[in-house]
């Protein structure tokens, strides 16, 4: 794809620019975000995305604290409300509540003293639910351990006049389209994802978030189960936000309203924003955008880290796209005026 080449020619050239140019045109406060740490195998995120291992992790925590001052996201959003002006500071956050949060990276965070905000989905919190993302990763995880159940797929597939899937991916990439089809796919192949849910346990429940709160993480909202916005009606946007906060409020006592939209931001008018801060649904919310500016000044963008094995390469990579964009004056986002 088009896309694909431009940007790893981005990504090459921006390796061999002093990192200490780079910064010299970037934002004063930069918001990398993770999702999970495990040096375990977990199936229903391997098919999706890369996440990092232990050591890697660590390498990446020692790049950021070599560059940058981590600060809370209170301390910033205090600093936002004051104009005060950061410079080289760095928000830390981890998306969908993931269990690892408490039992890797909290340890690791709290030695080298960074603090870090959790984004939490209201639905899963507890293990009640399963992300549909990670079910389908659980689904391609089931038949590339057992190879010949792909043919049982396709029969259902052809039986509900579905006849152009003929390998492994397309029917990844179908069932993220189709999710409807999801639990069927996964009641033929023999996966209960409710068993799943009571023996892995992959996300926190409301205990270990409250004893990460007292460690001094904040816990922020994720919405309700991790839709994408851009999808959804301006109604049912406004109440994934609304409820998902306000269980957070409720359960766990943060004072501040703090939300990371899931999967992107991309789509959301002027007026959806509005409305979510005139009415103190939230304080703060985050994108996905990487290294970008933001005509809703309450919509701060962060950089999805893992898409990239090395941090470096990541922070290298954004920064010259930054400078980039900025160049030809793409580097801020714009939202419809209309609901």
């Amino acid at each position: 794809m088009k896309s694909d080449f431009i940007r790893n020619i981005i990504v090459s050239i921006s390796q061999f620019i002093p990192f200490s140019v780079l910064k010299r045109v970037m934002p004063n406060t930069v918001f990398p975000f993770y999702h999970t740490v495990s040096d375990d195998y977990l199936p229903h995120i391997a098919n999706l995305y890369q996440y990092r291992d232990v050591r890697h992790f660590e390498k990446d925590l020692d790049f950021l604290c070599k560059k940058y001052q981590p600060i809370s996201v209170n301390q910033f959003y205090e600093s936002f409300l004051t104009g005060k002006k950061l410079k080289n500071t760095l928000v830390l956050s981890f998306d969908d509540g993931l269990r690892e949060v408490a039992d890797i990276v909290a340890p690791i965070l709290n030695r080298k003293g960074i603090p870090a905000v959790i984004f939490v989905n209201s639905a899963f919190v507890d293990n009640k639910d399963l992300f549909y993302k990670y079910k389908i990763s659980l689904i391609v995880d089931e038949i590339r351990k057992y190879p010949q159940k792909i043919s049982i797929v396709f029969n259902f597939l052809k039986n509900n006049n579905i006849l152009k899937i003929n390998s492994l991916s397309g029917v990844k990439l179908f069932l993220t389209s189709n999710a409807q089809y999801i639990d069927e796919v996964a009641k033929i192949l023999e996966i209960d994802f409710k068993f799943f849910l009571k023996k892995q346990k992959p996300y926190l429940n409301k205990q270990q978030i409250l004893n990460l709160q007292k460690q001094g993480f904040t816990i922020g909202s994720h919405s309700v189960n991790h839709l994408e916005y851009q999808y959804l009606t301006f109604e049912e946007q406004v109440k994934q936000t609304q409820e998902s906060t306000e269980f957070v409020i409720k359960e766990f006592g943060e004072k501040e309203r703090f939300f990371a939209f899931p999967f992107t931001d991309y789509g959301l008018s002027k007026f959806f924003f509005q409305k979510i801060i005139d009415e103190k649904i939230v304080d703060l919310t985050f994108g996905t955008a990487g290294i970008k500016e933001d005509k809703v000044r309450t919509n701060i963008q962060r950089i999805p880290v893992e898409n990239f094995a090395s941090l470096k390469k990541s922070f290298r990579y954004e920064y010259f796209y930054y400078f980039l964009r900025k160049i030809i004056g793409k580097h801020i986002i714009y939202r419809d005026e209309s609901k």
